[in-house]
């Protein structure tokens, strides 16, 4: 009987967590965060004395890909048949969202390394762990070593060619490392476009992720002069296609605005 008066207060305060849309997102921002530290951290124990095998980030990819159930993350991936590729490649593909880790998850090819930063905790020491590249971005040069690595390796290299998330419905400035490094081993470049789309308020935990994979550019008998038109190339390519996503996907068409001589009429 003591406690009797406290069970209407409780379920209040059940109810009110129920329905209050802070909570859902700080549970959204917060406890798959938790999660995913304590997955990334999975494989550091082995990892140090052994040798790291490239395989490894299939483990990653199991634990990781349960978080869009939790997030009710529709995925989509249109033309994966593009990526069915036997030989060395480098995946060229913008950047939108934190999201963006769980899509990779679902496309990310076998023996695929990507390019990722050391210094970022467990994340940083977990792609260690599955041999992925580190870039210096106060570096301009990369090591000679680096532009051999997929054909020594027989990998697929993953790139984020804006270098920072950007969620805005234009691309920014490529970054031309990759393209220099795609022209030196003479790799093909399948192009992967992400359109992701965020829920608000009490569909906060409702996203959308597309990406629509290209047929692969071959940069067979190009040179270093041909980087800075490869990359326009691959950039206007990668604008219409996200500019078609957005409109066939979610049905968000850009309108022009009328030129001074329709203003006028």
């Amino acid at each position: 009987w003591t406690l009797w008066p406290k069970w209407p207060i409780t379920t209040l305060i059940l109810i009110h967590c129920i329905y209050s849309n802070a909570l859902h997102i700080y549970c959204c921002m917060n406890t798959p965060n938790k999660y995913l530290y304590g997955v990334l951290l999975f494989p550091h124990k082995p990892a140090s004395p052994a040798p790291r095998p490239s395989s490894l980030h299939r483990i990653l990819c199991l634990c990781i890909l349960p978080l869009k159930y939790f997030y009710g993350l529709r995925l989509t991936v249109q033309g994966s048949e593009n990526l069915n590729i036997k030989e060395p490649y480098m995946i060229v593909s913008n950047h939108q969202s934190y999201l963006d880790l769980l899509g990779m998850m679902e496309v990310l090819p076998d023996r695929c390394i990507a390019f990722a930063l050391l210094y970022m905790g467990p994340v940083g020491l977990s792609c260690w762990c599955c041999n992925f590249i580190f870039i210096d971005r106060k570096k301009r040069t990369s090591p000679p070593l680096l532009f051999s690595l997929p054909l020594l390796v027989q990998l697929r290299v993953w790139v984020y060619l804006e270098g920072t998330r950007n969620p805005k419905d234009t691309m920014l400035p490529f970054k031309r490392e990759a393209f220099h490094l795609a022209v030196k081993t003479q790799v093909n470049l399948p192009i992967v476009n992400i359109k992701s789309v965020e829920g608000a308020g009490a569909q906060f935990y409702c996203w959308n992720w597309t990406s629509r994979i290209l047929p692969r550019i071959e940069t067979q008998g190009l040179g270093p002069k041909d980087v800075p038109e490869l990359a326009e190339n691959v950039c206007k390519t990668m604008q219409e296609t996200f500019d078609e996503i957005s409109s066939e996907v979610y049905g968000k068409k850009k309108v022009k605005e009328p030129s001074g001589g329709e203003k006028g009429q």
